[in-house]
Formats: C-alpha cells, structure tokens, sequence
C-alpha cells in the first residue's frame, strides 16, 4: 500500500492575531458610516424596537442620508456612500412618501442608495438566498447594507437560534469576509 501524502501548510496561519499590531490600533479612532448608530468596516448593527415603532422609519432616513453625504445623527456632510438596501416590507408608494417626507425628491441623486423593494428574495437562513443576496450586494459594491428586516427574511422561526446561525453562515459571514 502507498502511504497518504501529508498535508501541505495550513492557509491558516495568515488569519493569527499579530499581538503587537492589534494592541497598535487606537480603539478610539474607529471611523463610522452614521455614528454612533453604524460604525464602518465588517460590522453587524441591529436596531430592535417594538414592532411599528419606527425602524424602518430610522433606517431608511439613515441609509438615504449616507447615500446622498448629507448630514446624519453626528455625521457631517461629506462623502456619499454606496449603501445596498433590501427592504421586504414596504411598498413603494411608502418608500417614495418617507424620502419625500425626508427631503428628497426627483431633483435628488439617489444613484448610491441601491435599494430593493418587492424583490422575490429566498430567504436569507438558506443557500439560496445567502448566494443570492450575496451576488446582488458584491455587484453593487457598497460601504454599508440594510436589511429591513431581518425577521422578515428567515425561514426559520424568528425566535430559533438556528435561524440566525444560519443567516450568519449564508448570508452575513460571506459578507464580512468580503469586508462590506
């Protein structure tokens, strides 16, 4: 019999910690997208409230705001970013009425705010819609995206750990690594 060839290095040494560079980075010059609500780089924020108690409201005042660079919660004027936004639970007579409500209208350049409404998603806890999303988000190549909201789009049950492990490994791990 032929002995089995031993395994080549491990790709994974290039993931260790460098103590010496991590404990270099001033923790209080992280930079963010809408502080102190959305901090910048590979980064998972969840807004919770009571349902109808203005989520989607907030985030889409907040994700309009950064695509256009006008000023939000302590962010000045500045830079418009490319945000990616999938919305599955308005319709898109609310979406026009809260941008007008906000200030915008068909004068404004809302070409970075790449929004989704009524898109026929799979659900984000599977592979499909993990791989889904995950083409449509790197096509767009945004700083930042939205999820409104993130019960709306699992298969599983809302209150199942299972469902939100497996949105992590479909869908928000393949983003992180691909640093948005």
């Amino acid at each position: 019999g032929q002995e089995p060839e031993p395994p080549g290095p491990s790709t994974l040494h290039d993931y260790e910690v460098d103590w010496d560079d991590l404990w270099e980075v001033d923790a209080d010059a992280s930079e963010w997208l809408a502080e102190p609500l959305i901090p910048a780089g590979s980064k998972v924020t969840h807004i919770y409230a009571p349902r109808a108690e203005g989520k989607s409201a907030l985030s889409l005042y907040v994700a309009a705001a950064i695509a256009t660079g006008r000023p939000v919660l302590d962010r000045p004027p500045g830079q418009p970013l490319r945000v990616a936004y999938i919305d599955v639970e308005m319709s898109r007579t609310e979406l026009r009425d809260y941008l007008e409500e906000y200030g915008y209208g068909p004068d404004t350049d809302l070409a970075n705010l790449r929004y989704l409404v009524d898109a026929p998603i799979p659900y984000l806890d599977t592979v499909e819609g993990g791989m889904e999303v995950v083409r449509w988000v790197e096509a767009v190549a945004p700083d930042v995206v939205f999820v409104d909201s993130i019960t709306s789009v699992l298969q599983g049950e809302e209150n199942s750990n299972d469902a939100y492990q497996r949105l992590f490994n479909f869908t928000i791990a393949p983003l992180k690594r691909a640093g948005i």
